[in-house]
């Protein structure tokens, strides 16, 4: 029974350090995500081959109105680099393209990134918000009040050169799940537990 116990000892010194290491690996793994690889791969997507002529491409705001204006969130460039904004200062009917450049001057001023997705990933999903039907329907559900709303959209430019947004999904008071399947694939991607 002593024999058992010392090897018993013995092997838990060994392992127990070498288990401990993996799981802070592990856990280093899931806050750094920056995977050059997409789970939710379209084989109609070559990604290879693409070219991000934008500077700004996906925006992830809260807002809410219940204890006074609130508007932050974070956004992607077209890199993949991921910033932290808070605009609850600026008008609340800024446009888009005043977005824009409140964001640009974030990017310019600032090295301080708090994510990054890999080049891949970021064509990847880039492609998808080329192919996602701006005009197609959203489940709609009513889920809390004065919560606010949390909303992802991807930027794309009309023939005029003019930025705007396109919903991808939200949730907060209202929870809205998209119908076209590009979105659907876009918002796996971002996920919910993604600093982002």
């Amino acid at each position: 029974m002593f024999k058992f116990i010392i090897i018993a000892l013995l092997l838990s010194a060994l392992l127990v350090p070498s288990m401990m290491g993996y799981v802070k690996k592990a856990n280093l793994t899931i806050e750094n995500k920056t995977p050059d690889k997409v789970e939710t791969m379209d084989s109609t997507i070559d990604n290879n081959i693409t070219q991000i002529d934008q500077d700004i491409v996906f925006i992830k705001s809260y807002s809410n109105w219940a204890s006074g204006y609130q508007y932050n969130g974070s956004f992607v460039d077209k890199n993949g680099n991921v910033y932290e904004f808070d605009f609850s200062d600026k008008d609340e009917n800024i446009t888009c393209e005043q977005l824009l450049d409140e964001m640009t001057n974030i990017m310019n001023s600032t090295t301080d990134k708090v994510s990054k997705f890999g080049a891949y990933e970021m064509n990847y999903m880039y492609e998808l918000l080329q192919k996602v039907d701006e005009n197609a329907e959203f489940t709609e559900k009513s889920e809390a009040c004065d919560y606010g709303q949390v909303s992802l959209y991807g930027i794309r430019y009309d023939s005029d050169g003019k930025p705007y947004k396109v919903l991808i999904n939200s949730y907060g008071d209202v929870r809205r799940e998209p119908l076209d399947k590009d979105a659907q694939k876009l918002s796996k991607c971002f996920g919910s537990d993604k600093n982002l």
